[in-house]
């Protein structure tokens, strides 16, 4: 295995919890390398104040280079939509970017580390794509708006 490589983008609304989340991260995992997908200006300067250069900056510019669809859609969709289309296209784009062997890990910026995460990838195996389901609290359940196809369950 490769290097493994964290990857999650916010906004400057979002910049605590993405913030918060790459502190956990590299406090638990100080040789991770990571990239932040900045959704507006102000992303860059907030988290290289705080993480002193400890992760790359992608400017959004350089993804919708990369898929220049995504601006067609930009206008058309809720800026919530909008960032949730994102997430295929930043994957493929650093998936390209990468050498071969390295281990790309989507990270949202509402978590938090309590531990190292590398072990989970002994979990994984040789798995080329893994998928974590996104588990909501009780106080949270109306905003589970997508449900599996043909279930009625969470």
């Amino acid at each position: 295995m490769g290097t493994t490589r964290f990857v999650t983008y916010f906004d400057s609304s979002y910049a605590a919890q993405g913030v918060t989340m790459l502190r956990s991260l590299l406090r638990h995992c100080p040789q991770a390398t990571v990239t932040v997908l900045e959704l507006d200006d102000g992303v860059g300067p907030i988290v290289e104040s705080e993480l002193e250069k400890a992760v790359e900056i992608v400017p959004l510019g350089r993804l919708l280079t990369f898929e220049p669809r995504l601006a067609t859609i930009q206008s058309v969709r809720t800026q919530w939509e909008f960032y949730s289309t994102l997430r295929p296209t930043l994957m493929l784009m650093m998936m390209e970017s990468v050498p071969s062997g390295d281990v790309i890990c989507y990270v949202d910026a509402d978590i938090f580390f309590y531990s190292d995460p590398l072990p989970m990838f002994s979990d994984i195996c040789n798995a080329s794509v893994a998928l974590s389901p996104h588990r909501f609290s009780p106080e949270t359940q109306h905003l589970h708006i997508f449900r599996k196809l043909g279930s009625d369950s969470n």
